[in-house]
C-alpha cells in the first residue's frame, strides 16, 4: 500500500512485478492530498470516494480450504471450459470488457471482470475534477450500486454454470474491497497449506489467463446489464435480480426499500466481522443524526447495541451481547454508513448535499437555529419547521412508515387548527388527509358551539368536487356518536320532487330565483304536490333517526366546493334549510334565519387553482364590455338562459364557455379584472418554434385575471387540501399578492421512504390527442383489470376511464392497473397557464401542470393506496417526453420515471 499517489507506475511488467499487491477500484483524490500536511486518517473513506472513472473491475474469489477446490476451480480455465462459457454470456452486453485471472498467492484465484461504465448518465464519467468533487456523494452512492449489480450478474451467471464448490467470498462485493494486483509479488504471512509453502516465502500473483477487449465490435451486443438511465434507487428491484434471457420477463413484487437497506447493512457487516452477530435491524434518523440498532442474538426482542452519530463503533449493551470491538463497515461513521445507504436506496434524492441532514433538518446547534428565525413571523417559521422535520428518513418497511406518517400528519393539523386564519396542506395521495380532519374538526365543532352564548349556529363543513363524494365520506365519518349532514341545494331537492311527483321541472321559469318566498309560492300555484312534498322533506329535513334534531354546531355538515363558495352569498339555501323556516315569514324574519346559519371553518378537498380566479380571453372580455350587467340582472332565469344561447350561436367569444359560467361573469365588475399577455420567450413550449408554431402563436395574447371574492368575503376560515405543489405554490401566490390574506401552507408532501414510486415510461406515437382514442382502447381491450386516464378520451368516458379532472378525489382504482396517457396541451391551456405566470409571478407553470397531472394520476394505485400485483405505466410521445420529461424529475418528486421497452398491454 502507498500514500504516494504520484509515484504509482503507469505500468506493470511480468518479468519484474511490483510489491504493491491490492489494487481496488477508482477513487476520487482526497482533498489535499498533495499538500504538506495531508492526513490519510482523516481524509474522507474510500467508500464515500468511490467514482465513475468509465470502467470498474468485479472480483469473485473462492476461498477454499481444501486442496480439491482449489483444484477444481484451476479446472475452469482450461480451453473451452467453464471460464469460457462465463465469458460467451457476459460478451452479449454492451458494458462488459472482458477478464484477468489472477493467482491470489495461497488458495484462492481472483477472477476479475471488467466492466464499461461509460455510458452512465447520473453519474458521468467524463466530469471535470471539481463537477466530480461536488458530486461525489452522487458518485458514491450509483458506483456502489452499480458495482454491486455487476457482481450479482456474475455471481449468479457463475452458479448457474459452474456450480462452486465453495461459494463466493461476501467481502469482494464491495467497490472498495482491495483485490490482488496482476504480477503482484507476495509475501506469505503463514503457511499455505494447499501449496505448501512456508511462510515468508515471495510468491507471484501469476497472471493465469486473460482476455480482455480493448476495441468494441461493430457487431457487439446491444443491450446493457446496467442502463445508461441506471439511478441509485433503481438498485432497489435489480438488487439479486441478475435476469439472463431465461429470466428476461419474469416479473417481481415491489420491494420495500427501508428492509433492503437493513438486508444490505447486514451483509455488509458480516462481511466485515465474519459473524452473524450483532446484527442490524434498522437505521433511522433521530434528531440530526443517524441511529443504528442491531440484535445481540437471534432472541434479543428489544435491541439496545447502537451505533449513533459520528461513531464508528458500536456501543455494546444488553444481555448476552457479543464480546469484541466491532467496528462498522469501511470504518465510517454512523452518521456516514447512514447517508450513504439512505442515498443508495432512494430512501432520499441523491443529491449533491454532503449530508442527508441537511435535507431534512438543520446542522444548527440550537441556540444559532433561534438567531436565524428572529424577527421571523411564526407562521413563516412553522412553515420552516414543519416542512424540515415532516420527513421520517428511516429503514422501516412501507407498513410502519405509512402509520408514522399518519401519526405525524395529525400532529401538525392538530396544532395548526389553532392558527386564526386560512390553511393549506400539501401531502400524498392516501395519506388520510381527510381522515385525519374528521377527528380534529368534530372537536373543534364542540368546543366552539360549548363557547357561544348567541343563536347562531356555526358548523363546521367537509367540500368535495362533487355530491357522490360528499355522501361517500358522510356515512364514511357518521357513527353512533358522529353525526353528518349531507347539505344539497334547494334546487336538488326541487328537482327529486318533481320527479317523484312526476311532472316537468319548471326551474328555467321563475321570476325571483333568489327569492324563496316567492320561488315557494310560485311552486304552490303551479305545482301543489311538488310544493307539498318540499315540504314534507323540509319538515325532516335535519331530524336525525332518534329523533333530535341535527341542527347543531355539533353535526359536521358534507356539501360540494359549489355549494361552500357560494354560501356567503346565498340567501334561498340558508333560508330554506333553517329549521324554523316558515313559508309565511317576513323578509326581515328570513334575514334574521340567514345570519343565524355560518360555516365557521371548512375543509375544501383537492380544489382547482381556477376556483379562485376569474379568467377571461380578450374576446370574452370584449363581449362582456359591450353587454350591461344590470340588464342582465333584470332578466328571468328562463330570458337569460334563451339570451345566452342565442348568442352563443353567433358569438365565437362564447364557444368554450357554459351558461353557468357565463351568468356568473354577467355579474361581475370588469374593472376589477387585470390584463396579462402572454410571453412565449418566458416558457418556450412546442416541437418547433417559428411563427406559425401552435403555442408560439399565443405570444402577445391578452388574458384578464379576477380574484374571487369567497375566500375573504366573510368570516369562515378555509382548509385546503391537495396532493398538487402546483395548486400551492398558485394559492399561496393569490393569498399574497391579491386577497392579502394570511394563508399558512403545511408542506408535508416530502415522504421519503413512501416515495418516490418507480413507473415504468412507455413511449408512444399513439400519445396524441388525434390518436389518443385508439390507444386508449387497445390499453382497455387487452385486459379487464385495466383503467386509462387521459385527456380528449371522447366516448370512452366511463368507469374504465376518466380525464385528469374526472379522476381527481377518485379513490376507487387501487386494486387495477392504471395507464396514464400524457398528450400536448391544447394551445390555449398554455396561453392561460402561461399568462398566470405573468399575474400571480409563479415560475414553470407549464411543466408544473404536467407534473400536478402525472402526480395525482399516478397517486390512485400507489404510495399509501399500492396494492400488491397492482401496475401504473405513464405512456407519452417521445416528442413530449423532451419537452418535459427532464423537469418533471424535479417538479414531481414523487414519481420516478424509468423508461420501459416493454409496452404492457
Amino acid at each position: 500500500m502507498t500514500e504516494d499517489f504520484g509515484s504509482l507506475p503507469e505500468r506493470i511488467r511480468a518479468d519484474e512485478g511490483t510489491p504493491l499487491c491490492f489494487f481496488g477500484n477508482p477513487l476520487q483524490l482526497p482533498q489535499g492530498w498533495d499538500g504538506p500536511s495531508f492526513d490519510i486518517e482523516v481524509a474522507e473513506r474510500p467508500t464515500l470516494r468511490a467514482t465513475n472513472a468509465g470502467f470498474l473491475v468485479v472480483t469473485l474469489e473462492h476461498d477454499c480450504k481444501e486442496r480439491a477446490h482449489f483444484e477444481h476451480i484451476c479446472e475452469w480455465l482450461v480451453s473451452n471450459g467453464p471460464l469460457t462459457r462465463i465469458d460467451h454470456e457476459l460478451r452479449k452486453y454492451r458494458d462488459y470488457d472482458g477478464y484477468s485471472v489472477v493467482f491470489a498467492g495461497n488458495r484462492s484465484l481472483h477472477f476479475h471482470f471488467v466492466f464499461n461504465t461509460q455510458h452512465l448518465l447520473e453519474a458521468p464519467h467524463d466530469q471535470s475534477r471539481h463537477e466530480r468533487w461536488q458530486y461525489r456523494h452522487v458518485h458514491a452512492a450509483v458506483m456502489s450500486n452499480v458495482h454491486q449489480v455487476y457482481w450479482n450478474a456474475v455471481v449468479d451467471l457463475t452458479d448457474r454454470l459452474v456450480d462452486p464448490p465453495v461459494p463466493a467470498d461476501k467481502s469482494s462485493n464491495s467497490y472498495a474491497q482491495l483485490k490482488r494486483t496482476p504480477w503482484g509479488n507476495r509475501t506469505l504471512n503463514t503457511e499455505s497449506e494447499i501449496l505448501g509453502l512456508p511462510a515468508g516465502t515471495l510468491v507471484p500473483q501469476l497472471v493465469l489467463v486473460e482476455n480482455i477487449r480493448t476495441r468494441r465490435s461493430a457487431k457487439g451486443g446491444g443491450k446493457f446489464i446496467v442502463e445508461p438511465e441506471f439511478r441509485a434507487s433503481h438498485y432497489i428491484k435489480d438488487r439479486k435480480q441478475y435476469r439472463s434471457d431465461a429470466a428476461v420477463g419474469s416479473e417481481t413484487e415491489d420491494i420495500s426499500a427501508g428492509n433492503e437497506m437493513v438486508n444490505e447493512f447486514g451483509e455488509m457487516c458480516q462481511a466485515t466481522w465474519a459473524a452473524p452477530f450483532p446484527k442490524p435491524v434498522s437505521l433511522a434518523m433521530e434528531r440530526g443524526e443517524w441511529v443504528l440498532r442491531f440484535q445481540n442474538h437471534p432472541m434479543d426482542r428489544r435491541p439496545s447495541t447502537v451505533a449513533r452519530g459520528d461513531h464508528t463503533t458500536l456501543l455494546i449493551q444488553g444481555q448476552d451481547a457479543p464480546v469484541g470491538t466491532f467496528r462498522l463497515p469501511g470504518e465510517l461513521t454512523a452518521n456516514e454508513i447512514g447517508d450513504h445507504l439512505a442515498r443508495r436506496f432512494g430512501i432520499v434524492p441523491n443529491l449533491p448535499t454532503p449530508s442527508v441532514q441537511q435535507f431534512c433538518a438543520s446542522e444548527l446547534p440550537y441556540f444559532d437555529r433561534l438567531r436565524a428565525r428572529a424577527g421571523k413571523a411564526f407562521k413563516e417559521t412553522y412553515e420552516e419547521t414543519v416542512t424540515r422535520t415532516f420527513p421520517h428518513i428511516s429503514s422501516s418497511p412501507i407498513p410502519e412508515l405509512q402509520g408514522i406518517y399518519r401519526q405525524k400528519l395529525f400532529h401538525y393539523l392538530n396544532n395548526a387548527m389553532f392558527f386564526k386564519g386560512d390553511m393549506i396542506c400539501t401531502s400524498g395521495e392516501g395519506i388520510g388527509k381527510t381522515t385525519v380532519l374528521f377527528n380534529l374538526m368534530q372537536h373543534a365543532a364542540l368546543d366552539t358551539a360549548m363557547l357561544q352564548v348567541d343563536r347562531k349556529v356555526r358548523f363546521f363543513v367537509f367540500a368535495f368536487r362533487s355530491r357522490a363524494q360528499a355522501e361517500e365520506k358522510a356515512l364514511e365519518y357518521a357513527t353512533k356518536v358522529r353525526r353528518a349532514f349531507v347539505l344539497k341545494t334547494f334546487w336538488a331537492y326541487y328537482q327529486d320532487a318533481c320527479s317523484k311527483c312526476g311532472v316537468a321541472s319548471m326551474q328555467d321559469d321563475f321570476k325571483e330565483r333568489s327569492n324563496i318566498l316567492s320561488v315557494l309560492k310560485q311552486i304552490a300555484c303551479s305545482q301543489p304536490a311538488v310544493y307539498e312534498e318540499l315540504e314534507r322533506v323540509r319538515r325532516s329535513l335535519w331530524l336525525a333517526d332518534d329523533g333530535t334534531s341535527l341542527f347543531t354546531g355539533t353535526t359536521l355538515i358534507f356539501t360540494t366546493h359549489a355549494t361552500a363558495t357560494s354560501w356567503y352569498r346565498t340567501h334561498l339555501n340558508r333560508t330554506w334549510h333553517h329549521p324554523r323556516f316558515n313559508p309565511q315569514m317576513e323578509p326581515d324574519e328570513l334575514e334574521e334565519l340567514r345570519g343565524e346559519f355560518l360555516f365557521e371553518k371548512v375543509v375544501f378537498d383537492e380544489p382547482e387553482w381556477e376556483e379562485f380566479a376569474h379568467i377571461l380571453t380578450d374576446e370574452l372580455h370584449r363581449h362582456l364590455s359591450a353587454h350591461s350587467r344590470w340588464r342582465w340582472q333584470n332578466l328571468s332565469a328562463r330570458e337569460r338562459k334563451e339570451s345566452f344561447y342565442r348568442m352563443k350561436q353567433s358569438d365565437s367569444a362564447l364557444a368554450t364557455i357554459d351558461y353557468e359560467d357565463y351568468s356568473e361573469l354577467r355579474f361581475l365588475d370588469l374593472a376589477r379584472f387585470e390584463r396579462v399577455h402572454v410571453d412565449f420567450a418566458s416558457q418556450p413550449f412546442g416541437r418547433e418554434n417559428s411563427q406559425k408554431a401552435i403555442y408560439r402563436s399565443q405570444d402577445g395574447k391578452s388574458f384578464y385575471f379576477g380574484p374571487k371574492g369567497w375566500p375573504t368575503a366573510d368570516t369562515t376560515s378555509w382548509i385546503f387540501l391537495t396532493t398538487e405543489s402546483f395548486t400551492t405554490d398558485v394559492i399561496v401566490a393569490l393569498y399574497k399578492l391579491k386577497l392579502g390574506r394570511p394563508l399558512l401552507s403545511l408542506r408535508l408532501d416530502n415522504l421519503p421512504g413512501i416515495y418516490p414510486v418507480a413507473v415504468p415510461l412507455v413511449k408512444s406515437p399513439k400519445a396524441s390527442a388525434r390518436r389518443v382514442q385508439e390507444l386508449a382502447s387497445e390499453v382497455l381491450i387487452s385486459s379487464n383489470r385495466n383503467v386509462v386516464i387521459a385527456d380528449g378520451l371522447g366516448s370512452l368516458k366511463g368507469e374504465r376511464a376518466r380525464t385528469f379532472q374526472g379522476m381527481k378525489g377518485y379513490n376507487g382504482w387501487a386494486d387495477e392497473d392504471v395507464y396514464i396517457v400524457l398528450t400536448y396541451i391544447h394551445p390555449e391551456r398554455y396561453g392561460r397557464l402561461n399568462a398566470l405566470r405573468q399575474w400571480l409571478q409563479v415560475d414553470d407553470t407549464v411543466i408544473k401542470y404536467y407534473a400536478a397531472q402525472l402526480s395525482q394520476a399516478v397517486g390512485r394505485n400507489t404510495g399509501f393506496r399500492k396494492r400488491p400485483g397492482t401496475r401504473t405505466v405513464v405512456v407519452a410521445s417521445a416528442g413530449l417526453l423532451r419537452l418535459i420529461q427532464t423537469k418533471l424529475a424535479l417538479f414531481a418528486p414523487r414519481v420516478r420515471l424509468e423508461v420501459s421497452p416493454e409496452a404492457f398491454w
